[in-house]
């Protein structure tokens, strides 16, 4: 028996929040409509994982990287996004404990080697053409990579990236045994499960054995019938009504002390370049 899973999801856009998991939880339980599903919540260094819990009144059992709701069979996962210091490049892991994080490094195969030696994380490769590129360019960090984002709803409309990734998955995944991982890749609560994948029924004994079973899970086949790709209504929508086309990441931005930094909002409208 497997259970349905949709691991890249901010959430929501801002890091402000002020709310805990009971609405990520009640989203999941009624779209993924499974007995247990799992969602993968996005950190990018903001403590989003942690504030979310800290304001989370309902019960959980907790596994370090992963929070679990018993009552209502849902899986919360902390997935770890991190920018190598150019902010050209980035990877996601999940099995990391909640308030620990990877440095940003100077390369990405730097940060997917500190990821596996001090953590044992599961490994994603994501989208984005410099991080495929890395890659293609440094295979022997593929060694240490689980599965690559073959799928992320929100990045549907930038032409031509999900197949992309779907060409470096076929290109590569027998000689580095990867997996491919379908997301929302959501920046809202409503979001969650518009894309999804099925993965086999995570083993909850320990943190250890939860993560491992994690990363099989994810590195599993998977037939067409076990994933649903979807682009995000929230990129649709905001695509309709404005024509304006979606940068995942702003600019980088300087504080009062004069620190480059990211801005609060995750998404930032852009004009179409024609």
């Amino acid at each position: 028996m497997g259970i349905i899973v949709d691991l890249h999801n901010y959430g929501q856009t801002s890091n402000q929040i002020n709310e805990g998991f009971e609405r990520i939880v009640d989203r999941a339980k009624h779209k993924l409509k499974r007995a247990g599903s799992a969602v993968g919540i996005i950190d990018v260094h903001e403590k989003r994982f942690e504030k979310y819990r800290k304001n989370t009144e309902v019960e959980y059992e907790d596994f370090q990287h992963s929070l679990y709701f018993n009552k209502d069979h849902i899986l919360i996962v902390r997935g770890l996004r991190t920018f190598t210091k150019d902010d050209s490049t980035s990877l996601l892991a999940f099995g990391i404990p909640q308030n620990r994080y990877l440095p940003r490094r100077n390369s990405l195969g730097e940060m997917v080697q500190e990821a596996h030696e001090k953590y044992n994380a599961v490994i994603i490769a994501l989208q984005g053409k410099s991080s495929l590129d890395y890659f293609a360019q440094n295979t022997e960090f593929l060694k240490l990579v689980d599965a690559v984002e073959v799928f992320n709803g929100s990045y549907s409309i930038k032409k031509g990236s999900n197949e992309e990734a779907q060409r470096f998955f076929e290109r590569y995944s027998k000689e580095f045994n990867l997996g491919s991982v379908v997301t929302s890749g959501g920046h809202s609560v409503s979001e969650i499960g518009s894309s999804w994948m099925r993965i086999y029924l995570p083993d909850f004994r320990s943190p250890e054995v939860l993560r491992e079973s994690l990363r099989n899970g994810i590195k599993e086949v998977r037939e067409p019938h076990q994933e649903h790709r979807n682009s995000s209504h929230l990129v649709k929508a905001m695509a309709i009504r404005h024509g304006l086309a979606l940068k995942l990441w702003s600019k980088k931005t300087k504080s009062k002390d004069g620190k480059e930094t990211r801005p609060v909002t995750l998404i930032d409208e852009c004009e179409v370049a024609e």
